[in-house]
């Protein structure tokens, strides 16, 4: 209640009989203020005790204060950061209605962020601990360890990864070299990345044997990987000469599968 709530209420009681009336003039003195907690209501987002939300989501933080004369709002964010007036700095803004917004919540944003009300009668506070939520990639398509492709025939090596953030996928070629999407690696049968993260080896020749990882990476820092073997069969083909009758010699063209 404020000074606005100032005034005279009417309480009416009516029935068969009659009705009756009862005024009541209410004045608010000065006192001091008070925070009132509300809890966001936002998706992935928590209230007991702390606050937990996903990682890349924004924040709201509300600070809604009771009490007369009007109080002064400040708050004091975990990097020690002071706010006293409504204002914007990068992603983060004091509202005019007091409410603190986080927008795009990393993980350094985690801490303890603290509301505090000030009048000339007392002062109120108001602490919101905030976890951010992250997980680490993991890798959950699942391959055989060895897939087995024919010398020309395109082939397509599937890599599917979860996490918070979403993670980054990348591919590491027998020869070392590090394929991301929209790059592509145009030697040894021509190579590149999908939009869904997939590795396409367009004409598979003997070169491309070897072992591919599958690089899943996000905000943690920490790079996971899965190894995929990919053993290539090379189709290759020779000749057999043997003996007909009549001393005539058959020639034969064969063709075999060898696993490199």
């Amino acid at each position: 209640m404020d000074k606005n709530d100032e005034g005279d209420y009417t309480c009416y009681a009516k029935n068969k009989l009659g009705k009756d009336e009862r005024k009541v003039s209410v004045k608010v003195g000065p006192n001091a203020p008070k925070i009132h907690l509300k809890s966001p209501q936002y998706l992935n987002v928590t209230f007991t005790g702390g606050m937990k939300i996903t990682y890349g989501l924004n924040l709201n933080l509300p600070c809604v204060v009771d009490g007369w004369p009007r109080a002064s709002i400040t708050w004091t964010l975990p990097n020690g950061l002071v706010l006293d007036k409504p204002q914007a700095i990068g992603r983060v803004s004091f509202l005019t209605n007091g409410t603190l917004q986080l927008r795009q919540v990393a993980t350094f944003d985690k801490g303890t962020y603290i509301c505090k009300a000030l009048n000339s009668f007392g002062s109120s506070t108001l602490s919101y601990p905030v976890e951010v939520m992250v997980f680490p990639p993991r890798i959950i398509s699942t391959m055989s360890a060895i897939t087995r492709v024919n010398r020309g025939s395109p082939v397509t090596l599937k890599c599917v990864a979860t996490g918070i953030p979403k993670p980054d996928i990348s591919w590491t070629l027998p020869g070392r070299t590090t394929l991301v999407p929209h790059h592509w690696f145009t030697v040894q049968g021509g190579i590149h990345m999908t939009e869904e993260s997939g590795l396409v080896i367009q004409n598979p020749v003997l070169t491309n044997s070897g072992i591919y990882k599958c690089n899943a990476k996000n905000a943690l820092g920490v790079k996971y990987l899965i190894c995929l073997r990919t053993v290539l069969i090379s189709i290759s083909s020779w000749w057999f000469i043997s003996a007909g009758r009549g001393g005539n010699s058959t020639i034969s063209f064969e063709e075999y599968e060898s696993i490199i």
